[in-house]
């Protein structure tokens, strides 16, 4: 059976290498934007081809484990790992594959590196936003302390820019 599905799980395996590599590319120009005040609309533009990406990957993970399945393989490094190994045990030369799912192990690693960045700068940057609208508006910004007895408490902190008069 491997003999069938291994050239299928190759192409499979490039394509999903794409994939992934187009989303790093992604995250580096969105890491690229978030440090420029004027990318509103191109962060917007580069969110949707994430999301696309994203969608293509699951549908290669789906896939995947469609083929995996067959072998009776989980959709886990193991599993890869076997799969590679019957591939070899089958005269099949598994040094393509091999080095497709090495690269995507990788890449992937990096891609949830940066995007775990991205998403505490875009936390960030959107408390400064709100923090400035709360200044701009005139409310108050509540802040929770504790005291040397563990104790809680909250004081409100205002700084109002404009007050009507």
């Amino acid at each position: 059976m491997i003999e069938k599905t291994y050239p299928v799980a190759t192409k499979l395996a490039k394509n999903g290498l794409i994939h992934t590599q187009k989303l790093f590319q992604l995250l580096g120009e969105e890491a690229s934007l978030l440090r420029k005040d004027e990318a509103t609309e191109l962060l917007a533009g580069i969110a949707a081809e994430k999301q696309l990406l994203v969608t293509q990957l699951n549908q290669f993970t789906k896939q995947l484990s469609q083929i995996l399945n067959t072998e009776n393989l989980a959709l886990d490094q193991d599993g890869i790992k076997d799969y590679l190994e019957k591939a070899k045990n089958a005269g099949l030369k598994a040094t393509e594959l091999s080095q497709y799912w090495f690269e995507i192990t990788e890449l992937s690693k990096k891609c949830r590196d940066m995007n775990e960045h991205n998403g505490a700068c875009i936390d960030l940057l959107t408390r400064h936003n709100q923090r400035s609208l709360q200044i701009i508006k005139g409310n108050g910004q509540t802040i929770n302390t504790y005291g040397p007895d563990g104790t809680t408490s909250s004081e409100l902190n205002s700084q109002n820019l404009v007050s009507s008069v």
